[in-house]
């Protein structure tokens, strides 16, 4: 386990790859086939009721399971695990087994999130099992920003690098605040809420970390503004929360800081994926200052 990086920073491979594992790891566990839905950091499969995901693991195989657990035992809802060992191949790749949990369709109870994170926030460090990491969020490989922009930057238009740079510049000493440090989840949004019959399961504990409570906040500060959410999502969250960080200097620089590297990325991406440029074109015009920039496309 590498201490100063989360429990997934790699993606997992080659779909190839990854469907060998969860083939073998269905016929391990004496499940039906696993169905590919989807790869992102993880590729995720379908068998009957479970769903498999197949990660590269920067921990033990079965900390994300004990981690659920325990995240269960405080009242936060997330997916319960399978009961199957988990599935190590030897290229390093692991398999592991989640209880299906049915959309309901319903709008997302924000007030209910934000509960739960701030359950998340009350965590102590050593409630986190021993063989899950729990990095400092500044340290995540992708929030090298200057190593990152250095990279896009033959791919910039003059007017987007300079942009760019110059929130750099006006975010980028977030850490210099000094806010209290807690245990957060580290990706808090609407694509990893799933609305259930029995209320929200907070889902993708991929990038559990310490860091201030508004890197837990950042993401909703934009969601409406930036990628067309609902304009309720954050107060309504802030209220199941218990404060609203909606003034905080720290939360304004990870709201933009969180932009920024969602557009690198993206940049970066765009180098082989047509649709990915087209819509790192969209989040360019943001940094240029465009009055008329259009809202942005998750992808």
């Amino acid at each position: 386990m590498v201490p100063d990086r989360p429990l997934v920073f790699a993606p997992a491979g080659q779909r190839a790859l990854t469907d060998e594992v969860a083939a073998r790891a269905g016929e391990k566990w004496g499940i039906e086939a696993p169905r590919w839905v989807r790869t992102s950091m993880n590729a995720v499969y379908r068998s009957g009721e479970l769903v498999v995901r197949v990660s590269r693991l920067n921990g033990q195989a079965s900390a994300a399971a004990e981690l659920a657990e325990m995240l269960r035992s405080r009242g936060i809802r997330v997916a319960r695990p399978a009961g199957l060992s988990p599935y190590e191949s030897a290229d390093g790749i692991s398999a592991t087994a989640w209880e299906y949990v049915a959309a309901t369709g319903a709008p997302i109870d924000w007030d209910q999130v934000g509960e739960m994170v701030a359950g998340v926030h009350a965590l102590s460090p050593h409630d986190v099992p021993g063989g899950h990491p729990l990095p400092w969020c500044g340290d995540f490989p992708w929030w090298d920003v200057d190593v990152l922009l250095a990279d896009v930057a033959p791919d910039l238009d003059a007017a987007s690098e300079a942009g760019l740079r110059r929130a750099v510049g006006r975010h980028r000493h977030w850490t210099a605040i000094g806010a209290p440090v807690v245990v957060c989840h580290g990706d808090v949004h609407d694509q990893n809420v799933i609305m259930a019959d029995d209320g929200p399961v907070l889902i993708d504990w991929d990038l559990l970390c310490r860091g201030p409570a508004a890197w837990d906040h950042a993401a909703l500060l934009r969601f409406a503004d930036r990628w067309g959410g609902d304009p309720d999502a954050y107060p309504e969250f802030a209220r199941g929360y218990g404060a609203s960080l909606a003034t905080s200097p720290v939360a304004d620089d990870l709201a933009e800081m969180r932009l920024l590297v969602a557009t690198l990325m993206m940049v970066r991406r765009g180098r082989t994926e047509p649709s990915s440029a087209q819509e790192a074109q969209r989040r360019l015009r943001y940094w240029r200052d465009d009055a008329a920039a259009p809202q942005w496309r998750g992808m």
